[in-house]
Protein backbone atom coordinates (compact mmCIF):
# COMPACT_ATOMS: atom_id res chain seq x y z
CA UNK A 1 0.00 0.00 0.00
CA UNK A 2 2.83 2.42 1.08
CA UNK A 3 4.30 1.88 -2.87
CA UNK A 4 0.92 2.83 -4.25
CA UNK A 5 0.50 5.50 -2.48
CA UNK A 6 3.91 7.42 -3.07
CA UNK A 7 3.67 6.39 -6.78
CA UNK A 8 0.04 7.88 -7.29
CA UNK A 9 1.20 11.05 -5.21
CA UNK A 10 3.30 12.81 -7.94
CA UNK A 11 0.49 11.78 -10.70
CA UNK A 12 -1.98 13.68 -7.85
CA UNK A 13 -0.19 16.69 -7.61
CA UNK A 14 0.93 16.84 -11.48
CA UNK A 15 -2.83 16.62 -13.05
CA UNK A 16 -3.79 19.66 -9.89
CA UNK A 17 -1.04 21.45 -11.61
CA UNK A 18 -2.01 20.93 -14.85
CA UNK A 19 -5.59 22.03 -14.34
CA UNK A 20 -4.46 25.37 -12.63
CA UNK A 21 -2.59 25.91 -15.98
CA UNK A 22 -5.33 25.22 -18.50
CA UNK A 23 -7.88 27.47 -16.38
CA UNK A 24 -5.23 30.47 -16.67
CA UNK A 25 -4.66 29.94 -20.29
CA UNK A 26 -8.54 30.34 -20.89
CA UNK A 27 -8.68 33.11 -19.24
CA UNK A 28 -5.65 35.12 -21.15
CA UNK A 29 -7.27 34.27 -24.25
CA UNK A 30 -10.86 35.61 -23.45
CA UNK A 31 -8.85 39.17 -22.84
CA UNK A 32 -7.22 39.49 -25.97
CA UNK A 33 -9.78 39.20 -27.91
CA UNK A 34 -10.76 42.69 -28.08
CA UNK A 35 -6.87 43.23 -29.74
CA UNK A 36 -8.27 41.37 -32.99
CA UNK A 37 -10.47 42.19 -35.36
CA UNK A 38 -12.45 40.17 -38.48
CA UNK A 39 -11.08 41.80 -42.19
CA UNK A 40 -12.87 40.75 -45.30
CA UNK A 41 -12.98 41.84 -48.86
CA UNK A 42 -15.28 41.33 -51.12
CA UNK A 43 -15.41 41.32 -55.02
CA UNK A 44 -17.77 44.38 -55.93
CA UNK A 45 -17.61 45.36 -59.18
CA UNK A 46 -16.35 42.15 -61.33
CA UNK A 47 -15.80 44.15 -64.72
CA UNK A 48 -13.55 46.81 -62.68
CA UNK A 49 -12.05 43.91 -60.53
CA UNK A 50 -13.26 46.61 -57.47
CA UNK A 51 -12.93 44.92 -54.05
CA UNK A 52 -14.65 46.70 -50.67
CA UNK A 53 -12.66 45.90 -47.35
CA UNK A 54 -15.09 45.14 -44.83
CA UNK A 55 -13.71 45.23 -40.88
CA UNK A 56 -16.02 44.21 -37.68
CA UNK A 57 -15.40 43.07 -33.98
CA UNK A 58 -14.68 39.48 -33.31
CA UNK A 59 -18.34 39.76 -31.81
CA UNK A 60 -19.66 41.02 -35.07
CA UNK A 61 -20.78 44.31 -33.80
CA UNK A 62 -18.98 47.74 -35.45
CA UNK A 63 -19.55 46.82 -38.76
CA UNK A 64 -17.49 49.18 -40.96
CA UNK A 65 -17.00 49.80 -44.68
Amino acid sequence: MKKVSIFLGPWVVFLLASCQEAKRSSQLSTTSLDEYAIVYNVLVNDSTDNYEVFTMNMDGSQQKI
